[in-house]
């Protein structure tokens, strides 16, 4: 029998091909992920919009009076001067625009956030608010 002074190892050419991939991996995987989460916190300060909405809205039924909402900048400001109340938001940037929320809203407000160079509008009526794109 012929013996091999040989060891079973890895030679470093199959070593750096494998650094190589998963460098690859990493760099493709690392960027979604980080993509996916900023998109999550957009999402869910959408759904944060729409719940201070429709609470403004059941605020408004139950008490018989008109709320004074400006969106602008990054804030939606609610009340009148002397008691406002500033909520903020991080990833979204509202387009300056003042409405009244009463409890049998007439017709529709159309509220419009941009991010990241694409604008959403939120429509605002009698029924539950909801979210377009702007392109649809």
């Amino acid at each position: 029998m012929y013996l091999s002074n040989r060891q079973s190892a890895f030679t470093l050419i199959e070593l750096l091909i494998v650094m190589l991939l998963l460098s690859i991996s990493i760099g493709i995987v690392i960027p979604l992920s980080v993509n996916q989460v900023e998109s999550s916190k957009v999402r869910a300060e959408r759904a944060k919009v729409i719940m201070l909405v429709q609470h403004l809205q059941s605020e408004s039924f139950f008490k018989a009076k008109e709320i004074k909402v400006l969106a602008k900048d990054n804030s939606l400001l609610v009340g009148e001067k002397d008691k406002q109340e500033e909520v903020k938001f991080s990833f979204l940037n509202f387009v300056e625009k003042e409405f009244l929320l009463t409890s049998l809203q007439s017709g529709l407000i159309e509220l419009t956030v941009q991010h990241n160079a694409e604008d959403w509008v939120l429509v605002i009526g009698n029924d539950i608010p909801f979210w377009k794109h702007d392109s649809d």
